[in-house]
């Protein structure tokens, strides 16, 4: 959060809501001063604790500068975009992270995370192309269920027609 004097209440406010557990009244200040980089990632960073991983990452990239964020922001980002279930986005924004890591722990921690989330990735891919190889498998089968049924309702009706013709 910004240091300024007029900034100080706020900030002092913020904490204790934030203290006392009252997440909602810490984000509702936060969504009403919304100044700065600071303010955005903390509000932000009480989304994703409130499990608002979309609106998270909507402040991060609504925020001026956010091209340029640090390797903190982008993780925040990053993770909160893999809660949304936007995993190809937070690969990005973590292999971002990663490159922006300004110490080896922090790059270690990242490199950790985009391997597991790598690995998730590619297991969503291979479970796609599975069901697009059961949605031509399922359009054959129903296909050839439709030319049986249809065969039986012809041998069907052509039958009635020769017996009641032949009478």
């Amino acid at each position: 959060m910004q240091s300024d004097p007029t900034h100080a209440a706020l900030e002092q406010t913020i904490r204790e809501s934030v203290r006392e557990g009252r997440l909602d009244d810490a984000i509702a200040q936060l969504t009403r001063s919304g100044s700065g980089l600071e303010d955005a990632t903390m509000l932000a960073y009480l989304c994703k604790q409130r499990g608002d991983y979309e609106r998270a990452v909507r402040v991060l990239q609504s925020v001026p500068g956010s091209e340029g964020l640090d390797a903190a922001t982008l993780r925040l980002r990053g993770n909160s975009l893999w809660l949304a279930g936007r995993l190809k986005e937070a690969l990005t924004d973590l292999d971002a992270a990663e490159r922006a890591a300004t110490s080896a722990t922090e790059q270690q921690s990242l490199h950790a995370n985009i391997a597991v989330l790598r690995e998730k990735v590619e297991q969503m891919e291979r479970a796609d192309r599975s069901l697009t190889r059961l949605d031509g498998a399922t359009l054959v089968i129903a296909a050839i269920l439709l030319a049986a049924v249809v065969e039986a309702h012809r041998r069907l009706f052509w039958g009635r027609r020769s017996r009641s013709t032949a009478v």
